[in-house]
């Protein structure tokens, strides 16, 4: 794994003293760097900060705290809520930052300080990782964004295996196909990634089924492994690799890790092992003996520590017998030792099992928490397993007998939980509850990290792993909080949940309808359909009869929204508009919620059956108006004499006799009485005259079938209450006035078009 400091030349063994002032410039300059990025508020604001910046590639450069803090704006959210929370870096997370800064130094030295480093810092971290992780004998890897731990196994049991693997390649492989068994429960990810790495068919990969021995299956089936295992040496091949649970990925139950290691030994097979309570290996006291979990650990320390950019580590057993050289992990650089070296020695003993010891207390109090409100089932406990508090924890670990296999199975960090409830028969329906659970808490209290994962069997899921997700120690006042949250959401879901059956009742028929929808946990969904639309709704409404009920939904949820914010627009699965209805209270009246759409609903269809009338009112007093425009035109052509409208005639005769000027004579629509009038008595007094009962001119009644509306200027819809019509005058004969004869006769006037209303 490392070179020997005995290889080095003396020059390498000594790197050059110029080095020391350079590295000390540069933690001072990039912990300067950090304070700055990490400030809460700078000596210039944001948009000051970046109207400095130049739009494109500055000439010279922009360099010291005016980059860190534009860098700062850029990188950061503005948002005033996540200012406060954003300054926040613990001090080793600090110095991981730091280390990093220091890593990328380490490349610029010479090939033989190099190496030195990389030697200093392999002796120093093997021996910790074993001394911490209880694993004697064992060596690490560093695992790339290419190998993973579980690729880095597998590749190496393949050259340990087949001895021509590294001369033949794959065709050693043909006569003997390896095999590698998972549990049911890895993620598919994961079996995917490592296909990919290690170039096997997905025929080597098989899975195994889980099982529990008290109640719902939460582990790998020891038995089923053992049948297969016998299965795959009677049809020539090779069993190469198990890899079990320290935790399960969603769940964190654990694999019977005892048996496991027991059946690899015998038969020869690589136990590789991962999973988040591998971290309490770190609880076990010095004097106690060496633990034994399998061949190979795959440690995410900088999850379990909560520092950024920390590489995972694999612990493993070297191989008794040779491995070939291509068949061994690529030793790790001094660039990525360093970061993880200063965040050890940073940490120490004490700070790492201070960290993992307040995991454990922290999921134990949210699973206690959890266990004391009703209808939320808790998945990650197996049945037997109580919740140790945390002064058990020391008294469990200085038992004199102690077996960590307990240990592990006693002190999990994870917390599964799922709100459940007897009365929901539909699981679609469940999920949207615990989803919009989840969304709550986080929106609420995201000092806590609840996260959403969908579990097979089980759906929407709610999960806290303080040792999988970045999390802020947290006292008893923020978690009786969350609990306070949690139990009050739930109360709502029951509340809901309870209101569903009345709320189907009410919506069955009518013109409130159901609407189902399959991702809202709210109440529920309806929409309101007209009366006159309510007997096509079993054979099917027309398009227009849709866009009909589309938009008079829409009005009615403007008006909802004015009333309480719980309503919502969404489409139902037919496409159509529906209004969804939110969350509720046991108080709260869904009777009274469906009355009032009922209500505003007959209110908006009253008075689209009004606009309606209307609409039908001013096309047919248009017509009308047009028509008697029209009639009018045609009566003054012939009053006036057809001579008067032929070409160069018409100018003499026009000239000879000129027509007298006559008064505009247009056409209102009375909008109270739906009565088509003539506009000369407004012409003549310059007001608007209201129809009194004896009206002379030409009356326009309502369409058959509707209610004449009688509505007052000040409600109706437009500046007044009625609307003239105007038209084109044409002359008719008259005697000559006493004008002067050489004046130009008018040219004739066009028919006079269809007149168009207009407000007055």
């Amino acid at each position: 794994m490392s070179e020997s400091a005995g290889n080095l030349t003396e020059e390498d063994q000594h790197p050059s003293k110029e080095s020391l002032p350079v590295m000390a410039g540069l933690l001072s300059e990039g912990t300067s760097a950090l304070e700055s990025m990490t400030a809460a508020n700078g000596e210039l604001q944001a948009e000051e900060m970046l109207e400095q910046l130049p739009a494109g590639l500055p000439e010279d450069g922009v360099t010291g705290p005016s980059l860190w803090a534009a860098l700062r704006e850029l990188t950061l959210s503005d948002s005033e809520e996540e200012e406060e929370e954003e300054g926040w870096l613990s001090a080793a997370q600090r110095q991981a930052i730091v280390a990093h800064t220091c890593a990328a130094y380490v490349s610029t030295l010479s090939a033989g300080a190099q190496r030195q480093l990389t030697a200093r810092l392999t002796a120093d971290l093997t021996s910790w990782l074993v001394q911490l992780f209880r694993q004697p004998d064992a060596s690490f890897y560093i695992p790339t964004p290419g190998c993973d731990s579980l690729s880095a196994m597998v590749k190496m049991r393949l050259h340990t295996r087949y001895n021509s693997y590294a001369a033949l390649g794959y065709e050693a492989l043909y006569a003997r196909p390896p095999v590698v068994y998972v549990s049911a429960a890895c993620r598919p990810s994961s079996v995917v990634e490592l296909l990919r790495s290690v170039g096997l068919p997905g025929a080597a990969v098989r899975q195994v089924a889980l099982s529990g021995s008290f109640g719902p299956a939460h582990a790998m089936d020891v038995a089923q492994l053992q049948r297969m295992l016998d299965e795959d040496e009677a049809a020539q091949k090779v069993p190469l690799l198990v890899l079990a649970h320290a935790g399960t990925p969603e769940l964190g139950h654990l694999d019977n890790l005892r048996r496991l290691v027991e059946l690899c030994q015998e038969r020869g097979v690589w136990c590789h092992v991962t999973g988040p309570s591998l971290a309490t290996l770190v609880l076990a006291a010095p004097e106690q003996p060496d633990i034994t979990l399998g061949d190979s650990l795959d440690l995410d320390l900088g999850r379990w520590l909560g520092l950024p950019c920390l590489p995972p580590v694999c612990l493993y057993r070297p191989p008794s017998t040779g491995v070939p050289e291509p068949g061994c992990p690529p030793p790790a650089s001094a660039q990525q030792l360093l970061p993880l070296w200063a965040a050890l020695m940073g940490l120490g003993r004490r700070g790492l099992i201070d960290r993992v010891r307040a995991a454990l207390a922290l999921a134990a109090a949210v699973e206690r928490r959890v266990a004391a409100v009703p209808k939320l089932q808790i998945l990650s406990s197996r049945p037997g397993r109580e919740v140790a508090p945390v002064s058990d924890i020391d008294k469990l670990l200085s038992q004199a007998s102690l077996n960590f296999t307990m240990v592990l199975e006693s002190l999990t960090p994870t917390v599964v939980f799922r709100y459940n409830n007897d009365a929901v028969q539909d699981n679609v329906y469940l999920d949207n509850l615990n989803s919009w659970l989840g969304q709550i808490l986080q929106r609420d209290l995201p000092e806590v990290p609840i996260q959403l994962s969908v579990v097979e069997g089980r759906g929407f899921c709610l999960r806290f792993s303080p040792l999988a997700e970045p999390c802020r120690p947290l006292d008893d006042d923020v978690l009786d909080d969350w609990a306070d949250c949690l139990a009050q959401q739930t109360e709502i879901l029951n509340a809901t949940v309870h209101h569903r059956a009345r709320f189907a009742e009410l919506t069955a028929s009518g013109p409130l309808r159901a609407v189902p929808l399959g991702n809202w946990a709210g109440l529920g969904a309806v929409r309101y359909i007209p009366a006159h639309l309510q007997p096509l709704m079993e054979a099917g409404v027309t398009d227009s009869g849709k866009q009909d009920i589309n938009k008079l939904n829409t009005e009615l949820l403007a008006k909802l929204k004015s009333t309480d914010s719980a309503f919502s627009l969404g489409d139902g699965e037919d496409g159509m508009v529906c209004i969804r209805f939110g969350m509720v209270t046991m108080d709260t009246d869904v009777s009274e919620l469906c009355s009032l759409l009922l209500d505003l609903g007959a209110q908006i269809e009253e008075s689209s059956r009004f606009l309606e009338t209307m609409s039908e009112m001013l096309m047919k007093g248009i017509e009308e108006a047009s028509q008697d425009l029209k009639k009018e035109s045609e009566d003054q052509l012939w009053q006036q004499g057809v001579l008067r409208h032929v070409p160069l005639v018409g100018t003499f005769y026009n000239w000879w006799a000129p027509t007298p000027k006559t008064a505009v004579r247009g056409r209102k629509l009375d909008l109270a009485e739906g009565v088509l009038e003539t506009t000369e008595e407004t012409y003549k007094s310059h007001v608007q005259v209201r129809r009194t009962s004896s009206t002379t001119g030409p009356q326009s009644p309502a369409p058959a079938g509707t209610q004449q509306h009688s509505r007052t200027p000040s409600t109706a819809s437009g500046a007044g209450s009625t609307t003239p019509v105007p038209r084109a005058v044409t002359p008719v004969p008259a005697a000559a006035p006493a004008e002067d004869p050489a004046a130009p006769a008018p040219a004739p006037e066009p028919p006079a078009p269809t007149a168009q209303p207009s407000a007055v």
